[in-house]
């Protein structure tokens, strides 16, 4: 399958499935932002929600486990360098990592939570 670039990881790192500039989305996904339908409004999804479980530290919203930061409180946004607390850009193995702001850590689902 040939997907556009813009599309290819407009979602926390994954594939969007289209944009949504009327705000609205089709099949459960939401309306990020950034105007992309995906599966989770911030961060990674790990797919499908089994009976409305979802493993530690996601949530099911819309069908998908979701990432979400503990005790419910608001993500800063994406990143995809582990623990780094650098919001730089920076490079490991030729790939792009980019961390949280000070006082944020990178957590599962590629999300930047308060510390």
């Amino acid at each position: 399958m040939n997907v556009p670039k813009y599309l290819a990881e407009a979602c926390g790192g994954q594939i969007a499935i289209e944009r949504c500039d009327s705000g609205t989305c089709s099949n459960g996904l939401v309306c990020t932002a950034s105007q992309y339908c995906c599966q989770c409004k911030v961060g990674r999804s790990t797919g499908y929600c089994n009976m409305g479980a979802c493993p530690p530290g996601y949530q099911c919203q819309n069908g998908y486990c979701c990432p979400s930061c503990p005790d419910n409180t608001m993500t800063f946004g994406v990143c995809t360098a582990g623990d780094s607390t650098n919001y730089n850009l920076q490079y490991t193995n030729g790939q792009r990592q980019l961390g949280c702001p000070i006082g944020y850590k990178c957590l599962t689902g590629d999300i930047c939570c308060k510390q």
